[in-house]
Order: structure tokens, then sequence, then C-alpha cells
């Protein structure tokens, strides 16, 4: 028996409502884990960025790097899936771990037209705040400001569960 796409994301949206199913990485799509440890990074326009400016709502941080395949395999559905959630109250950042200058940084955005907020932080201070294991590394945080999720590994961003997981997230926090 075959499935259309239709039901299936039917399906598993209905799953994750009741409790059923969540996407491998959350920890407790319901729990609120730990308090999500404040940062503040420059973004690539030299800006400052704090945690703490995000307070009201989702926040998802992807810890990444130049030299990792899978982050740079990523950035393509990263993007489609920034510019989907752009008017919601939702924040996407990204922190790059690299050593090197953030104009190197910028530049490879630009290359790779990466549409969403880059920050930088060059020794790791941060990833190492959240226990990062790998890259790519995502936290996914409540409008509360708790860890609600973490996962290690390439995501397909632009997959309409993971959309719906975060709008149902959006819609239980808010």
């Amino acid at each position: 028996m075959r499935i259309s796409t239709n039901v299936a994301i039917a399906l598993l949206t209905i799953a994750f409502w009741a409790g059923i199913w969540t996407p491998a990485w959350a920890t407790d799509s319901a729990k609120e884990v730990e308090k999500a440890p404040n940062f503040t990074l420059p973004n690539l326009a030299g800006e400052t960025v704090n945690l703490s400016d995000s307070s009201g709502k989702l926040v998802v941080i992807n810890f990444w790097a130049t030299w990792c395949g899978y982050c740079v395999a990523e950035i393509p559905s990263m993007n489609t899936f920034a510019e989907k959630i752009k008017d919601e109250p939702f924040v996407f950042l990204s922190i790059n771990l690299d050593d090197m200058s953030a104009e190197d940084v910028k530049r490879f955005a630009s290359d790779k037209k990466i549409a969403f907020p880059v920050l930088l932080d060059p020794k790791g201070d941060t990833s190492q705040k959240y226990g990062v294991e790998g890259l790519p590394y995502n936290i996914v945080i409540s409008s509360s400001g708790k860890i609600v999720g973490k996962s290690s590994g390439q995501r397909n961003w632009d997959d309409q569960n993971l959309i719906a997981y975060f709008r149902g997230l959006m819609k239980k926090n808010n």
C-alpha cells in the first residue's frame, strides 16, 4: 500500500501532537530540559548579538564550520528554511566555529549565498557551553529560554515534517 506525501505528513503531525513521534534530534518536545546559557557573539557585520535578545521566541542554533562537508551540504536547505520561517516568532542563528578571520568567513558566506545570520565563535567558547558533539550540531531553545532539543549531523531543513515540528513548538511555546 502506498501512502501519499500529504497523508504521511498528516499522520506524522497527528503522531507528534499525540506524543507518539518526535524528530530524531528532539530531546523531549514537551519537557524543558535546562536553561540555555546566554552568549554574546559578533555577527558578520561586526554587530554584537546576544541570545537574550531572542527572549520570547523559539530559537534554533546551528553550530558549523566551513571545513565541515555536512555543514556546507545543508546550507541550501537552511536558506529555504530561514525564508519559510522569517515572519514567525522564531530565530535561526548559525554559529561558525572556524579559526579564521571574520573577513574569510564573510567571503565564504557570500560565496555560498548564506541567507541567515552567521555569528562568529573562533575560540569555541559558546560551543563548549552547549556541549557541542560534532558538526553540524543543533540546539532548540523554547521561548522561555530552556533547551528542548539537540541534534548532531546533517539535516534537510526544508523537510515538511521538520518545519511542522518547529511550528508545533512555536504554538506550544507562545
